[in-house]
């Protein structure tokens, strides 16, 4: 990556659970928000599946990105 980047920086903490600390890259300031935005849902649906609902449904409210991401521990 070249020095001339945006990193958003999230953290995840579920009650119970340990803290999961991650940052997201973007050519911009919005596209880093943007990307983390994504990268939280990804993290939520795949470290934790089912565990969060909204009104009953499953949909959380964050855009979940379908390819490219891979899990990390």
């Amino acid at each position: 990556m070249t020095a001339d980047y945006w990193v958003c920086p999230y953290e995840i903490t579920i009650e119970g659970e340990n803290v999961r600390s991650l940052h997201a890259y973007g050519a911009d300031s919005i596209q880093a928000l943007q990307l983390a935005i994504s990268k939280v849902g990804s993290e939520l649906q795949c470290f934790y599946p089912g565990h969060f609902t909204m009104d009953g449904s499953s949909e959380i409210g964050f855009p979940v990105a379908d390819e490219g991401m891979t899990q990390q521990k």
